[in-house]
């Protein structure tokens, strides 16, 4: 079996229209018998059922193209901008899918372009990911002015991952289990976790920063074997990366 990446993607566009024409048509793919049942025993929401859809031949596209794996959810379309002093206005919508392994980016650009790939300006459907393996080895981010619009912000370069109980501290156990984070966030977590300051400069040093984790986790396991806690940069993929 392989290992899950989840990915989080956001597709935007700032005419309205264009992006309700794309929400629509995924939601009325997943909703319908799948064009392809001998693949994914008969699952509308593989990925190889959503390219068939958008009208590409599947073996002229499997030695280019990667989609083992589902989209599990499409969210309601939002309305907003980037950041507080923005003047463009985004028309959006969220979804999640899980591949083997890796995240699977490149098969959504064959879908926009065989959609809409004569379309520029306020009409062009872009978007942008958040991609996390399974056992948080990797966390990739594609696009990542627009990850603001999943409420990840441009200073969030770190995903923290914990498991620690009341037993070792009650403020950490109410805190988020998983969440993005700048780096005076992460130094704070370890801060608390050591029980000395920890600086932003150190957690940027990637082998200092492994150092600490080493140094928390043995604390956290002296009190409970199942406590951790993970600290990962964040890493910007380009599109000429995308499987």
């Amino acid at each position: 079996m392989p290992n899950w990446t989840r990915t989080d993607y956001v597709f935007y566009a700032r005419e309205e229209c264009i992006i309700k024409d794309f929400h629509d048509k995924l939601c009325q793919w997943l909703n319908s018998p799948s064009l392809w049942p001998e693949g994914w025993e008969g699952s509308s929401s593989w990925l190889g059922n959503i390219l068939v859809n958008a009208g590409i031949d599947l073996a002229k596209v499997d030695d280019i193209l990667r989609y083992r794996g589902t989209l599990d959810e499409v969210r309601e379309i939002e309305h907003g901008k980037l950041n507080t002093t923005a003047v463009e206005e985004y028309h959006y919508f969220t979804a999640v899918a899980y591949t083997a392994w890796v995240e699977m980016p490149k098969m959504w650009r064959f879908v926009l372009d065989k959609l809409y790939g004569n379309l520029n300006g306020a009409e062009r459907i872009d978007f942008a990911f958040l991609a996390e393996e399974e056992t948080h080895y990797y966390v990739h981010a594609y696009n990542p002015t627009y990850l603001t619009l999943l409420g990840i912000a441009e200073n969030e370069k770190y995903s923290c991952l914990k498991y620690i109980g009341e037993d070792f501290s009650k403020e950490l156990a109410l805190e988020s289990d998983e969440y993005e984070a700048t780096a005076g966030d992460a130094a704070m977590l370890l801060s608390k976790i050591l029980g000395r300051h920890i600086t932003e400069q150190e957690i940027e040093n990637e082998t200092l920063l492994q150092q600490l984790l080493d140094e928390g986790n043995k604390k956290l396991e002296a009190v409970n074997k199942h406590y951790f806690v993970d600290i990962v940069p964040i890493t910007i993929v380009s599109e000429e990366g995308f499987v």
